[in-house]
């Protein structure tokens, strides 16, 4: 798994896009709350919470727009500044111009292990002509990381990712188990371990156990954690393993699907 987060921030900064990175790194906090709200998975974990930076970063592009056409502003405002700076009450985004089609990014960056990005296009149906487009946003896969751990890696639909042994953070670890559901573990992961932190309980067997360390598997709903809207389905559901405290039961599920 390919750490984006340093290669991000490395990137902008060779482009002289991000001429205030330094800041950006002192985003920290002594305790594990206020470093977490310092965190992607805060924004991830709240569709209220990105729909208003996604209307915040509108209304800073329509500003900058400045009355000309979605076409102009994508294919010539940007030809001597590469990119801009939007404070927000949120952080800062840098909006980018994607070379390989009719869109923007809006990224932020969190520390060098922890970017996210966003693809901003006009709304399908949307004429490219318009000079007060509605905007639609999809997080980039590619040129997002959480934890040193790049996006397409990280929730991948109907594939279960082993990130027990990885060095993912407790914020991490919260947010799967607040935005997840307990599910069964695969059924060919190996009983073994003895409870502790360095060797969990892991496979079938472990959900028998309610004391100790255990490898727990979450169902996540990509839709619901990256969409600009509610989706009452789970289609797609993606599939991450992380160490913690053993539950005793797990919730109503039908069950981990589309294991290969």
């Amino acid at each position: 798994m390919k750490k984006l987060g340093a290669f991000i921030l490395s990137a902008y900064l060779a482009t002289g896009s991000l001429a205030n990175a330094s800041s950006l790194n002192s985003e920290h906090a002594n305790s594990e709350e206020s470093a977490c709200r310092q965190h992607p998975t805060k924004l991830l974990s709240s569709l209220e919470r990105r729909q208003t930076v996604f209307q915040q970063i509108t209304q800073g592009i329509l500003a900058r727009m400045d009355g000309r056409s979605w076409n102009w502003f994508v294919n010539k405002d940007f030809a001597n500044k590469p990119s801009f700076e939007l404070s927000l009450a949120d952080g800062s985004f840098f909006i980018s111009p994607d070379p390989t089609r009719q869109s923007l990014r809006a990224t932020r960056i969190y520390g060098k292990e922890n970017a996210i990005t966003f693809e901003v296009s006009i709304a399908d149906g949307v004429n490219p002509s318009s000079h007060n487009p509605e905007l639609d946003f999809k997080i980039h896969p590619l040129l997002s990381s959480i934890d040193g751990v790049q996006f397409s890696h990280l929730m991948v639909a109907n594939t279960v990712m082993p990130l027990h042994d990885t060095m993912m953070s407790n914020c991490w670890r919260s947010f799967i188990e607040t935005k997840g559901a307990l599910v069964a573990p695969h059924p060919s992961d190996p009983s073994e371990g003895d409870g502790s932190f360095t060797d969990p309980f892991k496979g079938p067997h472990r959900t028998a156990k309610t004391a100790g360390w255990c490898v727990n598997t979450y169902k996540l709903c990509l839709s619901q954690i990256t969409g600009n809207s509610r989706s009452a389905s789970c289609q797609k559901p993606a599939y991450v393993t992380s160490k913690g405290v053993c539950a005793s039961t797990l919730q109503q599920e039908e069950g981990v699907v589309g294991y290969q």
